[in-house]
């Protein structure tokens, strides 16, 4: 998968855009439908739903690293 590192303000633009994202705090998390996440250590339950969940961490210097596709959007 291919990475992208982003600023605090297009992490901002990202997350707006994109419904698979969301804010934890200063993690970007991405959150993706999936019945199976019941069964897995990074599934998560949010809007009634079990889904995975990927988080990507802020580096120390302030910035983050998201897949590539979320930048086209």
């Amino acid at each position: 998968m291919k990475m992208v590192n982003i600023n605090y303000n297009t992490a901002h633009r990202i997350v707006d855009k994109n419904a698979d994202l969301f804010w934890n705090g200063w993690t970007i998390s991405e959150w993706k439908k999936n019945p199976e996440g019941y069964f897995k250590t990074n599934g998560s339950f949010k809007n009634n739903s079990w889904g995975i969940k990927k988080d990507f961490l802020m580096n120390e210097d302030g910035t983050w690293d998201v897949p590539a596709k979320y930048m086209a959007r």
